[in-house]
């Protein structure tokens, strides 16, 4: 039985006829500082897991698990509702779930489910596992939530909705954007250490560099630089919205795209290269231990970028591609597409193997500590090949 939070049952029963609405009011006067972070407690290079969306702090999407054959499909768990967030993994093989019935559920390793968790709005967010088993998740219902064995352990409210994913350094503080044009720092114990208003409403996810900078997309089409502190250090205009998750590759570049149908690649605070799609991206890049750059688009195309900005290959699917890639340690590139379809590519763009679903897949892949792969579909399915 999904657990309600009681002291916002007010809340909910207003949410019986009335949605919330995402607006992009500013919330109040940003928190007092928190302390900085020593570079030893930011980036988890190690995590043989997928504990938040795009695998780390990074963003890369990229797994430490190899895969050297087609996985079989293992089971499905119905959740029953419309799925538009990512599943995330756990050491144990754990994986934790939201949906567009506002309900995070967890489900064992062979599918069998754990507990559930009810908010009071859609789930777009991804959630993210901390190193105790807390699980910490936003709803647009303007909450971000820490959860444990399926208990509240705290909320905070936010000024608006949030379909940015929540990011944990290695000390666990969280860091997540909103509507309310903030980014905000959340450490632990759910004190807000900071919330710095960026100039727009913030879609995409924050992505943490091993230097202690934050950076993250703006739906007023910049990708701002904050440190660790909340000072915003640094902004890059483009000349589209920014929805897509940065992603930050070892040589320092952050790579991000846009709804102009760009991919960008920036460098020491400058523009290092661009490509251009055909159609708006929504999908979040990752790149390759080679510095390849792998991302989909609305066009339909799944696109793989040099380091230095020039198409390698590109394969056609039926649907646009608003699923974000992810990385197999041998390169294997998995992703799924609104044609309904969840592909594997190897490295060279040569198609492995793809499996139907019944829906458009929104979703994006998760692979686990035991070279498991997840993945969900807008046909209310959570589908787990081995």
């Amino acid at each position: 039985m999904a657990v309600r939070r009681p002291f916002l049952l007010a809340l909910a029963l207003g949410l019986v006829t009335v949605a919330i609405a995402c607006s992009s009011r500013q919330a109040g006067p940003a928190a007092s500082r928190g302390r900085l972070l020593a570079p030893n407690e930011l980036i988890d290079h190690s995590a043989p897991h997928w504990p938040m969306f795009r695998q780390g702090q990074l963003r890369t999407g990229r797994s430490l698990q190899y895969r050297s054959a087609a996985p079989g499909l293992d089971w499905t768990a119905d959740l029953g509702a419309e799925i538009l967030s990512s599943p995330v993994i756990d050491a144990e093989g754990n994986i934790y779930l939201g949906a567009v019935d506002g309900v995070l559920r967890a489900f064992d390793k062979s599918g069998k489910p754990r507990w559930s968790f009810e908010t009071f709005a859609a789930i777009w967010s991804t959630p993210a596992i901390a190193r105790d088993g807390t699980v910490y998740l936003a709803s647009i219902d303007h909450y971000v939530y820490a959860i444990r064995d399926g208990q509240l352990v705290w909320s905070v409210k936010l000024g608006n909705c949030a379909f940015s994913s929540p990011l944990l350094d290695r000390a666990g503080n969280l860091y997540i954007g909103a509507n309310d044009t903030r980014v905000r720092s959340i450490a632990p114990d759910g004190t807000v250490l900071w919330a710095t208003p960026v100039g727009a409403p913030v879609d995409a996810s924050v992505a943490l560099s091993p230097w202690g900078q934050l950076f993250v997309g703006t739906t007023g089409a910049k990708l701002v630089a904050l440190d660790l502190g909340g000072n915003v250090v640094g902004q890059l205009p483009v000349t589209g919205g920014v929805r897509s998750s940065p992603a930050i590759a070892d040589d320092g570049t952050v790579v991000f795209a846009a709804d102009d149908g760009a991919v960008y690649a920036a460098r020491g605070g400058r523009l290092a290269w661009k490509f251009q799609t055909r159609r708006p991206v929504w999908s979040s890049p990752a790149i390759g231990s080679d510095g390849t750059v792998y991302v989909g688009s609305d066009d339909g195309a799944l696109y793989a970028i040099g380091a230095t900005g020039q198409l390698k290959w590109m394969y056609q699917t039926n649907g646009p591609i608003t699923s974000s890639p992810a990385l197999t340690a041998n390169g294997i590139i998995l992703v799924g597409s609104q044609d309904a379809t969840f592909y594997a590519f190897e490295s060279s763009g040569s198609l492995l193997w793809a499996h139907a679903t019944s829906g458009p897949i929104h979703s994006s892949p998760a692979i686990g500590a035991f070279g498991e792969i997840a993945i969900a579909s807008r046909d209310g399915r959570l589908y787990l090949f081995r």
